[in-house]
Order: C-alpha cells, then structure tokens, then sequence
C-alpha cells in the first residue's frame, strides 16, 4: 500500500475538525434557540428568545460542546472513517 503524505493527511484532518465544529455548533444553536423560540406568540419574539437562549447555552456550556465536538473528531479520525486522515491509500480500516 502506498503511505498518504503526512501534509495532505494534516490538512485534511484540520479541515474536517473546522468543518465538524461549524456544524454541529450550528446544529446545537438551531435546536436551543427553536425550543426557546417555540413558546412565544409572534416571529420576533420567538427570534430574540431564541437568540438569547442560544447565546446563553453558548456560554454556559460552551466548554462540554467544545469537548464532545473534539471527542467527535477524535474518534472518526481514529477510525479512518473521516476520508484522508487514514495512513494508506485505499485501505479502509474495519
């Protein structure tokens, strides 16, 4: 098998943990700030209370998500499940 050059497996894997950090905070954030929001009578008010309350879940467990999202990427690039981080071409690990 042909070994992966240790460049293009380091940009790969700082590329997927920037895309798995925008993502999932975003995803996190939508969940927060629709349960907030979904408990008002207007669109506005449901915008502010579910802004807040996503800011607010930010900065209170900002640091736990930030883990689980390293956890995350950890894991899939331990794997090789996250394409280009694995050691060889053409090896899929089981």
């Amino acid at each position: 098998m042909k070994e992966r050059n240790i460049i293009i497996r380091v940009f790969a894997a700082i590329s997927w943990l920037v895309l798995i950090y925008f993502s999932t905070s975003i995803f996190i954030g939508a969940i927060v700030g629709g349960i907030a929001g979904s408990n008002t009578d207007s669109y506005d008010a449901g915008y502010i209370a579910g802004q807040k309350a996503s800011m607010e879940f930010s900065q209170n467990y900002g640091l736990f998500v930030l883990a689980g999202q390293l956890l995350l990427f950890a894991f899939l690039a331990y794997k090789g499940l996250l394409p280009g981080t694995i050691k060889y071409k053409g090896n899929k690990q089981s």
